[in-house]
C-alpha cells in the first residue's frame, strides 16, 4: 500500500474524530502530532532532502579528514 495514501486516510480519520466525534482530546492531539511528523518525513523523503543532507555531511567529513591528514609529502 502506498504510504501517501495511508497518510490521507489517517488525516481523514483524524479530521472525522476531531470534527464529529470527540473534539480536541489528548489522544486526538497526539494523532495530529504524529500525523504532522510522518507527513514531514514523507515530504523530506519525496524531495530527496535526507539524501542530499547525507551527501553533504559525507563531503564535510571527508574534507575534515583530508584537512587533518595535512599535505602529504
Amino acid at each position: 500500500m502506498n504510504t501517501d495514501l495511508l497518510l490521507v486516510v489517517v488525516a481523514g480519520y483524524v479530521v472525522y474524530k476531531i470534527g464529529w466525534v470527540d473534539g480536541w482530546t489528548a489522544v486526538n492531539a497526539f494523532l495530529v502530532l504524529c500525523l504532522a511528523v510522518i507527513a514531514a518525513a514523507a515530504i523530506f523523503r519525496r524531495t530527496g532532502y535526507w539524501k542530499r543532507k547525507k551527501e553533504e555531511m559525507e563531503k564535510a567529513r571527508q574534507a575534515r579528514r583530508d584537512e587533518e591528514d595535512g599535505p602529504e609529502q
